[in-house]
């Protein structure tokens, strides 16, 4: 009876150890991207996650941090924000009717719109890979 007990223990710590490890890899970052600002200042990052999601964080003037959160996905050279909820300064989050598409080119995302069947990039969304620690 006290070893049917102990072997229940060693495999209930053993799963808890395995569910813990599947969590912390999920939110490993697969791709990390800094804003290119025409001043070369950065003031922006996209984290990319391996469990399917994305955060971003901003930071600027007064506003302090914007943040979204989200999924993403990959169709051909282009990479897709979806499900996004935005938050300011810590508070909730909110959902956002919005999604945000980017091209995928010699390591950088730019963001685009299709306007009149056109693609129309923005010059002042565009961020370059860095390496993950």
């Amino acid at each position: 009876m006290y070893r049917n007990k102990t072997i229940q223990k060693i495999i209930h710590i053993f799963f808890i150890f395995l569910l813990s490890s599947f969590s912390i890899q999920d939110a490993k970052d697969l791709e990390t991207y800094k804003r290119i600002n025409k001043n070369g200042l950065d003031n922006g990052t996209i984290y990319i996650r391996a469990n399917g999601t994305f955060s971003t964080h901003f930071f600027g003037g007064c506003d302090g941090t914007l943040e979204t959160q989200g999924k993403w996905k990959i169709n051909k050279d282009t990479l897709n924000f979806t499900d996004i909820e935005t938050r300011m300064m810590n508070d909730p989050w909110k959902k956002s009717e919005s999604s945000q598409k980017y091209l995928i080119k010699n390591r950088r995302l730019i963001a685009f719109s299709i306007v009149g069947n056109k693609m129309v990039l923005d010059s002042n969304e565009i961020y370059k890979k860095v390496k993950n620690k």
